[in-house]
């Protein structure tokens, strides 16, 4: 993850929250990104999106050699206030793209383009942590379905209750979370008015789990 300098620890810290408040046991969740992982760039842009201090060029080289060095399977990127002006993020994607092609990249300007540091780049590491695989099983997908001939428009279920092309699932893969039970409250919804059901009650069960031998 590549980070503005001085919030390389904003991911870790995340909020002051917590969800169980008399669960002495309780353990915040293993950050997705290792704090080793995590580099710090020389840059900053201000929440009205002037850019206070330029772009260190030559400083993103030296950590693309070290992520390609690491063979790294993707990078994530968040600096501060990129959502009122990400002409950083967009000049450290062109860098990365080049110098590591074939990795997925993750902006978080294209991924949740809202203020908050911390919910923004949380969000942007979960889209980086699972592109990798979503990506895969999607143009798989899409191989299989053509060779058996299908020739319709494939559209992904998001979780918003909407749904994206393909391609866009590739870019945003953290827009599909929970799109299943979402896709199954609308299923219910329609079904109950086909029906002529105003009110319908739907609940989401999993597979039972297999019968010992």
């Amino acid at each position: 993850m590549l980070v503005t300098r001085g919030t390389r620890d904003v991911y870790i810290i995340g909020r002051g929250n917590r969800p169980e408040s008399y669960n002495r046991h309780f353990h915040r969740a293993r950050p997705l990104v290792p704090r080793r992982a995590t580099h710090e760039v020389a840059e900053r842009v201000k929440a009205s999106g002037d850019i206070f201090e330029t772009l260190n060029v030559d400083q993103v080289g030296e950590i693309c050699a070290r992520l390609k060095a690491d063979d790294v399977e993707a990078v994530a990127v968040c600096f501060l206030h990129s959502y009122a002006n990400p002409t950083h993020e967009r000049e450290v994607g062109k860098l990365l793209r080049k110098i590591l092609p074939g990795k997925y990249i993750s902006l978080s300007h294209e991924v949740l383009r809202e203020y908050r540091e911390y919910e923004r780049m949380s969000t942007t590491v979960v889209n980086a942590y699972i592109g990798p695989k979503v990506a895969g099983y999607v143009r798989d997908l899409q191989s299989r379905l053509r060779d058996i001939g299908f020739r319709c428009q494939l559209s992904i279920m998001q979780s918003n209750g909407g749904v994206m092309t393909p391609e866009l699932a590739v870019e945003k893969p953290v827009a599909m979370m929970e799109s299943g039970p979402v896709g199954g409250i609308i299923a219910s919804a329609r079904v109950g008015m086909a029906l002529g059901f105003n009110d319908v009650i739907s609940f989401d069960m999993g597979a039972p789990p297999p019968r010992p031998a």
